[in-house]
């Protein structure tokens, strides 16, 4: 773990992580990720902290603004269920504009790192929707769905 980090539960250095993640404090995932985490979001699945630290850095590169709030975050022995909202702002999407999705986690625990993490959130929110050709047809089958 980092000499400068003074959270030591898991719980503590998620949040904290989470808090002010961006390019630089992504040297910090080792103090929250296992060396074998598997980590799944709509996305894709990656497994390994070097694979996950490639994510991130793919994910947060271009943004402007990143900001996750941490809503709810409940750790049991090893599980952990964690709900958030995430809000960030790129060029590439949104003409620019911020773009806030809401997402929920559940995680698994191993020796006081997240071993497994599984992210959940709608992946239309965040970007199908932001894209010009892509929003009418993502409005288009939600209204189709709708009661």
């Amino acid at each position: 773990m980092n000499q400068h980090w003074s959270p030591s539960t898991i719980e503590e250095r998620f949040s904290t992580f989470y808090d002010d993640l961006n390019l630089d404090t992504l040297s910090m995932l080792g103090d929250v990720y296992h060396p074998d985490v598997t980590f799944v979001d709509p996305v894709g699945s990656y497994q390994g902290l070097d694979h996950l630290d490639a994510y991130f850095r793919k994910l947060l590169s271009g943004n402007t603004d990143n900001h996750f709030v941490i809503e709810q975050l409940r750790f049991k022995d090893t599980i952990g269920f964690v709900t958030w909202r995430m809000n960030f702002t790129t060029p590439r999407l949104n003409r620019g504009r911020n773009i806030v999705v809401d997402g929920a986690s559940a995680i698994s625990v191993e020796n006081n790192l997240v071993s497994f993490q599984r992210d959940y959130y709608d992946l239309g929110s965040m970007v199908y929707e932001h894209v010009p050709v892509l929003r009418k047809i993502v409005r288009s089958i939600r209204t189709r769905m709708a009661l």
